[in-house]
């Protein structure tokens, strides 16, 4: 189809010739002439139709390979690291991975097509020239790599500027995006114009990217153009010359310069393909060093069965070249309770983190093997982190829960929903609604029980809780404990609460008390913790109102 698209762009010219011919003083004959006219509009019609076909083909392909392309890249997006996933953010990834998509698409869809055309429409173009005139072919012939070459420097100073556009461009757009998510304070302050001037950095460093690439591409592109518009006008100046002098026919004179602007737009498909192949390799660079490279190790043969102990003997971890946890050594055995306490920045949630390999270090062993000897998948089958911030996804309350589960695991979510905790939340939802945009039509503490609610589905040997009940109400987190403490083999499950909340802490067998991100003391029993002045301060409001202290 695009080659047809190439041959009809020269039937025009040859026809118009053949119609200014056969009005020439030397033929009056109006039947030719309107032949051609009806050959010339026929020709034309089937350029446009040719030009809708391939429209019309080009997105059929375009949706199926966006969408397959975008199933495979976020394939990969979810294999990269925690921490480098954060440190860039969500809406970085999503910006970057859009662009490269189109970009590929774009790449994929015209450039062998292109290359193919642009030379065929290059070639039969200087044929016409060498024709038509020497100079016109020769003319043709010094444009050809006075264009290739020309924009070729340009874009490889512009394949520079494009990463750091893109790159500026994303992180920026992601700032915006958490800067404007946090929409129920931003309603509670009349004064936007404050506001905005937080945002006033964000906006002027994506559009000084933007300006940066723009002016050296019009300073460089403009160059370029004008020399090629200063060969094409000498063209027609020169045929205008050759005209009258006599040494052409007017049809001659149309039809040649036809042709050269055939020949100068195949260069420009030329062109296209060099930008395309630009703005790609920028792409491909994206998805080479920000995913690819930061994918997780998953290097663990072990299948890990069953949880029995897990120690820790850690030299200090850093995270992003800062001291996260010192030396830490400690152990968590099968059936017990452990709680983890200290103020806030000491370190609690970086240690639990590292039991699920969301963090990569040396020094936890499970069951006496290195954690990394253990495939991931096993592991977080028998580890399960809940974070404090519930997450969840745009989907049904149903699906929310079973989001991830295997298929052996989906028969557990019948039993589930006759759990007492559960029955709070579908007596005021129906678990087939949407979640829309982060479940703003739930409560914190509702989307807190949601996400525990996926505990019960994984069935895990040790279960993590950061902070996972904090927002729910008194009576919803009893009835939550409840319905836990009747889950499957409970007696030799492994808990560890992370937890602000003193009746939490109460219940559990050890409490590890944290401070300057290592472990200050050990308490074997609340008890014993209670008598520590430092545990004492730290839930000082706590105990006051329960009169313990």
């Amino acid at each position: 189809m695009s080659f047809l698209r190439a041959i009809l762009s020269f039937i025009s010219p040859i026809l118009v010739k053949k119609i200014l011919d056969s009005a020439s003083l030397y033929n009056k004959s109006g039947e030719s002439i309107f032949k051609y006219f009806i050959l010339f509009f026929i020709a034309l019609l089937c350029i446009y139709s040719v030009d809708f076909i391939l429209s019309k083909i080009k997105l059929v392909f375009s949706f199926i390979f966006k969408t397959q392309e975008q199933k495979i890249l976020y394939e990969e997006l979810l294999e990269v690291k925690y921490e480098s996933f954060y440190k860039n953010g969500a809406s970085y990834y999503v910006y970057r991975i859009s662009q490269f998509i189109n970009e590929l698409f774009m790449t994929l869809s015209s450039y062998l097509s292109s290359v193919l055309i642009s030379a065929f429409t290059i070639v039969v173009s200087l044929f016409f020239l060498f024709k038509g005139s020497f100079i016109l072919f020769f003319v043709g012939l010094i444009l050809l790599p006075l264009n290739y070459f020309g924009y070729k420097k340009i874009n490889y100073k512009l394949l520079e500027k494009s990463k750091i556009l893109q790159e500026k461009s994303a992180s920026n757009f992601n700032e915006i995006i958490n800067f404007v998510s946090n929409f129920e304070t931003i309603k509670q302050f009349l004064n936007f114009g404050r506001l905005i001037k937080i945002l006033g950095n964000n906006f002027e460093n994506i559009e000084n990217a933007h300006n940066d690439i723009n002016v050296y591409a019009q300073k460089t592109s403009l160059l370029l153009s004008f020399i090629i518009d200063f060969f094409k006008n000498f063209i027609l100046m020169y045929l205008i010359y050759l005209f009258w002098n006599g040494n052409i026919y007017f049809s001659d004179l149309i039809f040649l310069n036809m042709i050269f602007s055939v020949y100068t737009s195949g260069l420009s498909e030329l062109n296209k393909i060099n930008i395309n192949l630009r703005d790609l390799k920028v792409g491909l660079h994206f998805v080479k060093e920000d995913i690819l490279k930061h994918k997780e190790r998953n290097e663990g043969k072990l299948q890990l069965n069953q949880v029995n102990s897990i120690d820790i003997n850690l030299d200090g971890f850093r995270y992003d070249k800062k001291l996260a946890i010192d030396s830490i050594n400690l152990s968590f055995k099968s059936g017990k309770k452990y709680g983890i306490v200290g103020s806030s920045g000491c370190g609690k949630s970086t240690l639990v983190k590292l039991l699920v390999r969301l963090y990569e270090s040396n020094g936890i062993s499970i069951n006496g093997k290195e954690i990394n000897e253990y495939s991931l998948k096993t592991l977080r089958n028998k580890i399960f982190l809940l974070p404090h911030t519930p997450q969840v996804f745009p989907v049904s309350i149903k699906q929310n829960i079973l989001i991830g589960a295997e298929d052996s695991e989906i028969k557990r979510y019948k039993n589930l929903t006759d759990m007492s905790f559960l029955k709070e939340i579908s007596d005021k939802h129906d678990f087939e609604t949407t979640i829309i945009s982060s479940g703003v039509n739930l409560s914190n503490g509702e989307k807190q029980a949601i996400c525990a609610a996926r505990v019960f589905i994984k069935n895990p040997d040790i279960i993590i809780f950061d902070e996972a009940t904090s927002a729910m109400d008194s009576r919803l987190e009893d009835l939550f404990v409840k319905d836990l403490e009747n889950i499957k083999d409970y007696g030799n499950k492994t808990f560890i609460f992370i937890s602000h909340r003193l009746s939490t802490i109460k219940k559990c067998d050890e409490i590890i008390f944290m401070e300057n991100k290592k472990i200050g003391k050990i308490f074997r029993s609340y008890a014993d913790a209670i008598c520590d002045e430092k545990f004492v301060k730290l839930y000082e409001s706590q105990l006051k109102a329960e009169k313990y202290y």
